[in-house]
């Protein structure tokens, strides 16, 4: 322990399990196909397996939501699986650095939403995924020993996406990216993190 380094830290949060590895074969394998150019896939591509692994990090490492393995252990501890710790109160704790801390984590997500599926540009379906994402951690949190479910987090999460959402629309602006709607798209942004959640979850 007394040669644990910083590198040995960033090891461990970039290090993503190798059966992510089926994750992103999924991702590719799902997109190939689309009778798009091969520029456009690969535009396509690279957004989609960047929110993978971000996820993948996230899921794991930042937020903790909970997994088979962990699941089993505690079960074999006699603890149950079932620990609900609440928080309703709306920023009770003002914007701390918690709450900024949390916004700042979706905004990536809401940055790389609308790169995956142009459908995604319209502010509305980013929004309402990233909020999606953020309830699907908070419940899955109810499921570990150490975390508690707070409508805080929501809600920065919620915020963090949108002001993703914005500067993704400030970069398309510059760089005058096109808003045609692909229908292959429309529900990739979505398969990607159902796959993410999964790959964590099924974590043994």
């Amino acid at each position: 322990m007394d040669n644990y380094t910083i590198f040995d830290y960033l090891w461990e949060i970039l290090f993503v399990n190798p059966l992510a590895l089926i994750g992103v074969i999924l991702i590719t394998a799902y997109i190939l196909p689309f009778k798009l150019s091969w520029r456009r896939k690969i535009a396509i591509l690279l957004p989609a397996l960047l929110l993978f692994y971000y996820l993948q990090i996230g899921l794991t490492h930042i937020f903790g939501i909970t997994t088979v393995g962990q699941l089993q252990r505690m079960l074999r501890l006699g603890e149950g699986v079932f620990h609900p710790r609440w928080e309703w109160r709306l920023l009770a704790e003002g914007l701390s650095s918690g709450f900024i801390a949390n916004i700042m984590v979706f905004m990536p997500i809401g940055f790389l939403l609308p790169f995956i599926s142009r459908s995604f540009q319209k502010v509305y379906k980013t929004v309402f995924l990233g909020a999606g994402i953020s309830l699907a951690i908070e419940i899955s949190q109810i499921f570990t020993l150490y975390r508690a479910t707070d409508i805080n987090d929501l809600l920065a999460n919620t915020i963090g996406t949108l002001i993703g959402w914005c500067c993704f629309k400030l970069v398309a602006k510059i760089f005058r990216l096109q808003a045609t709607v692909e229908a292959q798209t429309r529900f990739l942004p979505v398969i990607v993190v159902v796959i993410a959640f999964l790959n964590v979850f099924l974590n043994v």
